[in-house]
This record gives structure tokens, C-alpha cells and sequence, in this order.
């Protein structure tokens, strides 16, 4: 059996066309026999016999909508195999993803174990260059320290050692001889800021900042370094005619960032300092020294008992006299003028003389005698007038 529609070969209890759809007309039921006719035969008008469509010829698309058919098993068959190979399709398609995933995971694991390592094994190299770099600087900064600390007890037991003292009768410098020394075998005295005070039992004679940074001392094989050091007339103290005195130095090495003294050295190879003392204390190491040159004096002095000298001066601290109020720096630096003019010049303490106190007058003042002797007043007073000194300034006077 066909279908009238679409001609499509149906099976022969087929209702509807399994191709378009259409329904099958039912065929005509052959057991009911159709009566005999019993009516004359006429002649018949010929009928047209309805259209029967080509079973070859396209059949023209039905307007009925079409009645779905119920599926047959060949369309199982194909949605069954259809249904596997998607099937197939998803779980390859997820073991691939599975795989994937394994595999990126696994090596981005490793990667990150790799770097991990690269990174612990590039800290431990770093690590080790650090340390050894930080070993280095260690080592050098211990080295130095050692050094340092060496330089400062070297320094720390520098010593000098005063030899011999000599006083320029011109200007009243001060040149002390002497040593340096110190407890470290070796030691290079360069330092630009070297403060130098000399004393005795009564305090400072003499003081200053030396330079040596030009010209170092040094110290070898734990032998001394000689020098000489010059004291200006405002750095020096030191009696005009102690004999003997007895000298202790103090040495202090200061920072250089203190900046370079003005040392300068002598045709001679004295080292020249400078000033190092504040007003106040040049103000008591003058009074200190005209105590000193008054000790020192006063054996010399016994001898104008018996005979003539002039008196050139007489002042006391605080004394207002010839434009200015004396201090003990002032006092004393006449004394050393006198001096440089007048080598035998004498420091007495009015005090101390009958001459000065024989009329029962107190009298407390710094006398400087020129220690010429004289037998007569008016020799005296001749030699007064040929150092071109007057009555004001130039007197005869016998100290009994």
C-alpha cells in the first residue's frame, strides 16, 4: 500500500503516512457483495473516473495539518544511536577536561616547587653572599675598631716629658725641651689639635695647642720623640730667674673637628702653638707667677740690704694708674718688659722689706728693683737718668 499524498510505501494496517503525515483512506470491504442489477441495461452516459494522482509525480504539500505519527523502531534505532554518540561525546569531552586540569594542576605544582626551590636556592645564595659580604665588612670593621682602639691607647699614653727650660730674654718665650713618648711600640704623633700644659707645684707656667699633622714625631721601636716646643709671652709663666724648677706636662689630643691650630715651626725646629687658655685662667696663672718670681727673688734681693738699687715700678691689682686698671696679667707682663731690659731686675712683695714698713705703714705691693747696685744715692740716680727714666718711674732705695 502507498500513500495517495506523498507515495510512500506504508505497511497495510498503516493509518497515517510515517513520511507526511496524511491518512490512509480504508480500503473497501470485499466481503459485502453488492447486489445484482436487476434493471434494464440503458446506455449509460460515461462518468469520468475520479483523478488518481501519478504515484511518480511530486504531490502538491496538504493543507491539513499534520497528525504526528507515532514513531517506528528504525527511528528508535537512530535516536538510540544518536543519544550514545553525544553520550560519547560528553564523557570524552569531560575526561578531557579531567585530564587537562590533572596536568595543568600537576605542572603548575611542580612549576611552583621549582620556583619554591629556585627562589629558597637563590635566598640561599643570596644569603650566602650576604653573609659573606657581611663577614667581610665585619672582619674590616672589627679590624678597624682594633685599630682604633689601639690609636686611642697609644694616644691615651702619650707622655712628654719636659727636659730643659729657656727663657728668650727678648720677647720672653718660653722654649721647653723635651721628649715624647708612649707605651705602644710604634705611634705616629699626627694629630692637628694637640693641647700641651706645663706646671709645677703652683699650677700652669705654660700652655698652647700644637699642630703636628705637617710635620709628625714619630715614635719607633719604643724610642722617644725630641722636640721643642716655644710658649709665647701669653702662654708662658715661667719665672725670669728660678734656677731650678721642677716640670710636670699634661697632654690631651682633641678631635680635629675642632680645627688646625696655628702651629708654625722655626727656622730653628721649634714648634710654635697656639693660645689655649681662657682669660680667667691666664688672669690666675699670672698672679701664680709673680709668687713664684717673688720666691725665686728674694735671696738675690738681701744683698740691697746693705747697698743702693733703683725701683722702677711698685702696683697692685685693681690700681688705677698711667691710663688703666692693672690686673695680675698686667703686673706681670711689666715685669717681664723690665726684664728684657734689665736682666738683674727683682720681683720683691713690699711686705716684705723694712724699707717699706719701717714707718709702721701697711703696705701690700708689687715692687720691681732693677738690681744694679749702687753705692751711693746719686749714683743711682745718675744711671736713672741714662736709661731715660725719670723721677716718677726711677728711684733710689735701699731695701733695710
Amino acid at each position: 500500500m502507498f500513500c495517495v499524498n506523498c507515495g510512500t510505501r506504508l505497511d497495510e494496517d498503516a493509518q497515517f503516512c510515517s513520511n507526511c503525515g496524511s491518512p490512509i483512506a480504508s480500503p473497501a470491504d470485499p466481503s459485502i457483495e453488492q447486489e445484482p442489477n436487476t434493471q434494464q441495461p440503458y446506455t449509460q452516459i460515461p462518468v469520468t473516473p475520479p483523478y488518481q494522482p501519478n504515484m511518480d509525480a511530486p504531490q502538491t504539500a496538504s493543507t491539513q495539518q499534520p497528525i504526528p505519527q507515532k514513531p517506528t523502531k528504525n527511528n528508535k534505532k537512530k535516536i538510540i544511536a544518536l543519544v550514545s554518540v553525544l553520550a560519547a561525546i560528553i564523557v570524552l569531552a569531560i575526561v578531557g577536561v579531567l585530564a587537562w586540569w590533572f596536568i595543568s594542576g600537576h605542572n603548575d605544582s611542580a612549576a611552583q616547587e621549582s620556583t619554591s626551590a629556585q627562589s629558597q636556592n637563590s635566598a640561599t645564595d643570596t644569603e650566602d653572599d650576604n653573609n659573606s659580604d657581611t663577614s667581610d665588612a665585619t672582619a674590616k670593621n672589627t679590624d678597624k675598631k682594633q685599630s682604633k682602639k689601639q690609636n686611642k691607647a697609644c694616644a691615651t699614653s702619650l707622655q712628654f716629658e719636659p727636659k730643659r727650660v729657656r727663657t728668650q730674654e727678648l720677647d720672653h718665650t718660653a722654649v721647653v725641651a723635651g721628649t715624647f713618648t708612649s707605651s705602644c711600640d710604634t705611634y705616629s704623633l699626627d694629630n692637628n689639635n694637640v693641647e700641651i700644659r706645663i706646671s709645677d707645684q703652683h699650677g700652669i707656667i705654660a700652655a698652647a695647642v700644637f699642630d703636628f699633622s705637617e710635620q709628625p714625631i714619630e715614635l719607633t721601636d719604643g724610642e722617644s720623640g725630641s722636640v721643642s716646643l716655644a710658649f709665647t709671652q701669653d702662654q708662658s709663666f715661667i719665672p725670669a730667674h728660678e734656677p731650678a724648677i721642677t716640670l710636670q706636662a699634661k697632654v690631651t689630643l682633641h678631635s680635629s673637628s675642632k680645627g688646625k691650630s696655628s702651629t708654625s715651626t722655626t727656622s730653628s725646629g721649634r714648634r710654635v702653638g697656639a693660645s689655649i687658655l681662657t682669660e680667667d685662667e691666664i688672669e690666675q696663672a699670672s698672679k701664680n707667677a709673680l709668687q713664684r718670681e717673688i720666691d725665686s727673688d728674694r735671696q738675690a734681693a738681701q744683698s740691697f740690704m746693705t747697698s743702693y738699687t733703683t725701683q722702677l715700678s711698685s702696683k697692685i691689682e685693681g690700681m688705677t694708674a698711667e691710663g688703666k686698671t692693672w690686673t695680675s696679667k698686667d703686673i706681670w707682663e711689666e715685669f717681664i718688659k723690665y726684664t728684657a731690659k734689665h736682666p738683674q731686675a727683682r720681683l720683691l712683695w713690699s711686705a716684705d722689706w723694712p724699707t717699706y714698713t719701717k714707718h709702721g705703714n701697711g703696705t701690700n705691693y708689687y715692687v720691681i728693683i732693677s738690681g744694679e747696685s749702687f753705692g751711693s744715692i746719686e749714683s743711682g740716680e745718675q744711671w736713672c737718668a741714662q736709661q731715660g727714666y725719670n723721677q716718677d718711674n726711677c728711684m733710689v732705695v735701699d731695701l733695710q
